[in-house]
């Protein structure tokens, strides 16, 4: 693609903005990241205009190679350019660094998508597998509490039941984290000594190999935080 494309001069022919696009979305497939930075600059030369669909489609070729760092120069870019990363942007350059395992990257990312006021779970996700995978397990319980307040809470069924579906298994367990901290503060507060809490599992949103979900919350509450869990009949 990026051959044809620089043929284009040659034979007299002005690249448009679907030209760039096409060829930056070839580039994306096959992780071409450099040189579809390339024809990006290219652009404003040519006058032609970089919108969030040229972006997009180079946000994307970081995400497929994960190269974060570029992901967040691209980020920068855009505002730069007047051009508001969306959720697809957001999602990508996230994508990049959790694929990476590059939560401060990650963090980034999601600070300037609250700033932007574009929600998106995908986003909240990376960033906390990310701090998970890296052992930021109190940082990743902080950004669990941010998007269960910009979610509405949607896993938490009341003070005792909670649904764990649809989360990646690394949030999942961050999640369990946080509940398990709020029933400590709550039994200390009722000046009770126990509760019976309910996690509802599954095979997780991310799992493809078989039920992930409930082996890893059981490892979680009977090994590190040593309490006593058991499976019960129909939570799945």
């Amino acid at each position: 693609a990026v051959s044809l494309f620089s043929k284009i001069p040659t034979r007299r022919l002005q690249p448009d903005k679907i030209t760039y696009i096409s060829t930056i979305s070839a580039c994306g497939r096959s992780s071409a990241v450099s040189a579809a930075f390339t024809l990006l600059n290219g652009m404003q030369p040519n006058r032609v205009p970089r919108d969030i669909l040229t972006y997009g489609a180079l946000i994307f070729a970081c995400e497929r190679a994960r190269s974060w760092a570029y992901a967040l120069r691209l980020l920068h870019t855009m505002t730069l350019d007047a051009v508001s990363p969306d959720e697809f942007a957001f999602n990508s350059a996230a994508t990049a660094c959790g694929s990476a395992h590059v939560w401060e990257g990650a963090l980034s990312v999601l600070r300037g998508m609250e700033l932007s006021s574009v929600p998106s779970d995908h986003t909240y996700f990376e960033t906390m597998t990310a701090l998970v995978l890296k052992g930021r397990h109190a940082t990743a319980v902080q950004v669990f509490r941010q998007w269960e307040a910009s979610a509405g809470a949607r896993y938490r069924m009341s003070d005792t039941l909670f649904d764990l579906h649809r989360m990646p298994v690394e949030v999942s367990v961050i999640a369990v984290r946080a509940a398990v901290l709020d029933t400590m503060v709550a039994l200390e507060a009722e000046g009770i000594q126990e509760r019976r809490v309910v996690f509802i599992t599954g095979r997780g949103a991310h799992s493809q190999n078989g039920a992930l979900l409930r082996p890893a919350v059981l490892s979680l509450l009977r090994n590190e935080l040593r309490m006593e869990a058991q499976p019960v009949e129909g939570n799945e």
